[in-house]
This record gives structure tokens, C-alpha cells and sequence, in this order.
């Protein structure tokens, strides 16, 4: 049966806005549904998944054009590279190449993805707070938005739209 009613309950007349028997409240156009959908604090695992996939795909290839910078041009980095933790600028260098490319890869992809995320977290977490961390904030921008992704991915995992998610439904 299709009614309105006025706020207070006051008039009810037959109009074109759907009401399901039992349900206590009047159903709007479906306009106003977009609009409610657009205020609500609701979400659908769906939408959570497909907002991972575009977390990891985004970020992850972005992180991978860093690190192939440094894989490409690794012999003339590898003597001027920083060495934070005391191994030497090359495997100071390998290793953020490793994060860089191979784990942000896997990231990307969906695979392995929570165990990928630690190197390129620590990765970040030297980048922001040893290398830069005397610099002023536009310095360490990038390095501190990488770092809030990639801890997300950690907590959250890869979502169902994943290489990941694909073998788990197996």
C-alpha cells in the first residue's frame, strides 16, 4: 500500500511513497535514499573490500615507482645511500628495494598481505622518523601517508577483492 502520513500522524493519505506493512517507518523517494546513504555512518563489506582493493592497488603501485627507481639506478645509490641501522649503504638499499617493489607488489595484489606490509612498514617507519626526522613535515609527508596505509592494511587485511581473499574461499 502506498501512504503518507504528516509528522505528527495527524493526516494520512494515499500518495506515491511506499509503505511496508509492519515496518514502523514510512519509507522515502528513493532521492532521499542517496542523500540518507550519503549522511549514514553505515557500510556494506562490499564497499569496505572494494575500498581496500583501491587502497592497496593505489598505494601499492606508488610505493613500487619509488622503489624502481632505486632498483634501476642501484649502483650509483648504493655507495651514497643512507644507513640508518649500521649494515651498509647496499643492504641498507636492498632492502628498501625489497619493500619497495616485492612487498608493495604483493600488497598490490592481494597476496600475502598482511606479512608484506611489515618491511614496508618498518621501511616508512625508519624513512619518517630516523631520515627525516629532524625535517619539517613536508619532508616526511609522503613517508607518514605510506605508513597510515600500510598499518591499515596490516589491521584490516586485503579485503575479499584479493589473491588472498580468493584462496581463503577455498
Amino acid at each position: 500500500m502506498w501512504i503518507s502520513c504528516d509528522v505528527d500522524n495527524s493526516g494520512c493519505n494515499k500518495t506515491a511513497i511506499p509503505y511496508i506493512a509492519g515496518d514502523k517507518h514510512t519509507r522515502i523517494k528513493p532521492q532521499l535514499l542517496s542523500m540518507k546513504k550519503l549522511f549514514s555512518a553505515g557500510y556494506t563489506n562490499g564497499g569496505v573490500s572494494f575500498a581496500l582493493l583501491l587502497l592497496r592497488v593505489t598505494f601499492g603501485v606508488l610505493l613500487i615507482t619509488h622503489g624502481w627507481m632505486k632498483l634501476q639506478g642501484f649502483s650509483e645509490m648504493s655507495g651514497q645511500f643512507p644507513d640508518p641501522i649500521g649494515l651498509g649503504s647496499k643492504v641498507a638499499l636492498s632492502l628498501t628495494i625489497f619493500a619497495e617493489v616485492f612487498c608493495a607488489g604483493f600488497v598490490a595484489l592481494g597476496l600475502f598481505t598482511r606479512l608484506a606490509t611489515i618491511p614496508v612498514i618498518i621501511c616508512m617507519l625508519v624513512i619518517v622518523f630516523h631520515i627525516h626526522g629532524a625535517d619539517v613535515l613536508a619532508k616526511k609527508e609522503s613517508g607518514i601517508m605510506y605508513l597510515v596505509v600500510f598499518l591499515s592494511l596490516l589491521i584490516t587485511g586485503p579485503g575479499k577483492y584479493s589473491v588472498d581473499g580468493l584462496i581463503g574461499k577455498k
